[in-house]
């Protein structure tokens, strides 16, 4: 690999490779492979040590631009991905079925990954080379331009002495003269190098965010394809705001249930009659979770699922779980990555069992860590049974710990089985303070109406009393 004194990048990011490295090696050591994957594991422990050096190397390595630190830290996502799914495939390999797959689909496999190490570890490289160009290329305009104006400078110098018809004072004026221009355009030299350097840093942030966009985009078109066009629940979730008045449900977003839920992984069972404004509260939650400023910085995860009676494809447990995977799949650390494993598996001739679905969701549920799923309306899901085994999971999943709030009407089955689960009950009495405020604020907005403050509040009032829901 070439000199990487100029190199500067994500510690974290190398030692993460670092481990996962070591997982494959452990796998292959104590499976039953071919002498393939044994000379991998080689290729790894050697690819390892790499990354080591480079470890130990960046730690005494000054700052460079952020451009590198980003380049690097793409080549190191696309570096985990290669690597997270062939660790992926190796561990499948353990059970009984899959050293059938694995036997069918070895030499494929384990080309094709050795193929993608090659151009990863041939792309860090290459990321090295252009760290040690663009260095080398500051330090040599530096001493170049140094160069020069050292020379233009002792010209000036040897010209005043030669005349020798100047007095003392104005030869040592001149000398300083010099000096001060030399300083000047050197200080101009590196402006201009700083600039160059800027412009080509910017000319690579956008073509590597341009590139890993169009990998992503491409990631998610082929799989949703492949899960059969599931529902995104974006545009439900964007009918639903509509619904929304501007402070309607602060008195639950305000309150101790949900704080505590939003808090501590758990669950929450919002339960009550149709009209009470179940599902509008569920998408308050739903915006109040997406716009929270420390999402991204935390990592956190939000996916979403409205059932609804009026569309089949809303009314299916494989449904609702093709449409969560996909949401929690663009915000994994590895976009797409446990998904893409179950398509090649299948050659995306086949569609993911509901186990094969489960698991590839409490992988996500691993990966990105804290987790919040939104269930609404599961009262109008046909087969209730199957949704309640399914919640009964999720619940059992200790691990991930996600945070789920369902919604419902009334139900026996449901109160059965959320008997010890937190519980909001909403009625009738509970969100008049929200239709009060959309109905004030309905009237209010006719022009008509303005002289008459006092009237417009008393039919607010009315409304509320004679209304039975939201």
């Amino acid at each position: 690999m070439a000199s990487l004194a100029f190199a500067y990048g994500s510690f974290g990011d190398i030692l993460e490779s670092i481990k996962l490295i070591a997982k494959i090696v452990k796998l292959i050591q104590n499976g039953a492979v071919s002498n393939e994957c044994t000379q991998i594991g080689k290729e790894l422990e050697s690819f390892s040590s790499e990354l080591n050096h480079l470890s130990t190397i960046l730690q005494s390595t000054p700052p460079l631009p952020q451009f590198l630190v980003d380049r690097l830290q793409a080549e190191s996502a696309l570096r985990d991905l290669v690597l997270s799914k062939f660790k992926a495939k190796i561990a499948a390999s353990r059970s009984f079925f899959g050293k059938v797959r694995w036997a069918i689909s070895e030499e494929k496999d384990v080309a094709d990954f050795r193929r993608k190490l090659a151009e990863r570890r041939a792309a860090l490289s290459g990321v090295v080379d252009q760290i040690n160009l663009i260095g080398q290329s500051r330090v040599q305009g530096l001493v170049n331009g140094v160069g020069e104006q050292v020379r233009l400078g002792n010209d000036r110098i040897q010209d005043g002495i030669g005349r020798q018809l100047q007095d003392q004072n104005q030869i040592l004026s001149r000398v300083r003269g010099g000096v001060d221009d030399v300083g000047e355009q050197v200080r101009l030299g590196i402006d201009q190098v700083q600039a160059r350097v800027s412009g080509v840093d910017r000319q690579l942030i956008a073509q590597e965010r341009k590139l890993k966009q169009y990998q992503i985009s491409d990631f998610e078109e082929k799989l949703w394809k492949w899960l059969e066009f599931p529902p995104r629940m974006a545009g439900m979730q964007h009918e639903t705001q509509k619904l929304h008045h501007k402070g309607t449900g602060k008195w639950f977003l305000d309150g101790s249930e949900f704080n505590a839920w939003k808090d501590k992984p758990g669950f929450l069972w919002i339960e009550g009659q149709s009209g009470t404004g179940k599902t509008v509260l569920s998408s308050i939650v739903i915006q109040k979770l997406v716009d929270d400023p420390q999402r991204f910085i935390q990592g956190t995860g939000v996916a979403f699922f409205y059932f609804d009676f009026r569309d089949q494809l809303k009314q299916r447990v494989e449904i609702m779980l093709r449409s969560i995977i996909l949401q929690l799949s663009a915000q994994s650390p590895h976009p797409y990555a446990a998904l893409d494993l179950q398509y090649e598996i299948s050659k995306g001739q086949t569609l993911p069992t509901y186990q094969d679905l489960v698991d590839v969701l409490e992988t996500l549920l691993s990966e990105i860590g804290r987790t919040y799923i939104i269930l609404d309306a599961l009262d109008e899901y046909k087969d209730i049974v199957l949704l309640i085994q399914f919640i009964s999971r999720l619940r059992s999943w200790t691990k991930s710990d996600p945070h789920v709030p369902l919604t419902s009407q009334p139900r026996e089955i449901f109160a059965t089985a959320f008997e010890d689960i937190p519980q909001e009950t909403l009625g009738f009495t509970t969100t008049q303070s929200d239709i009060h405020l959309f109905v004030s604020s309905e009237l209010s907005r006719n022009p008509g109406l303005e002289q008459f403050s006092q009237q417009v509040e008393n039919v607010a009032t009315k409304v509320v009393e004679k209304s039975s829901g939201m």
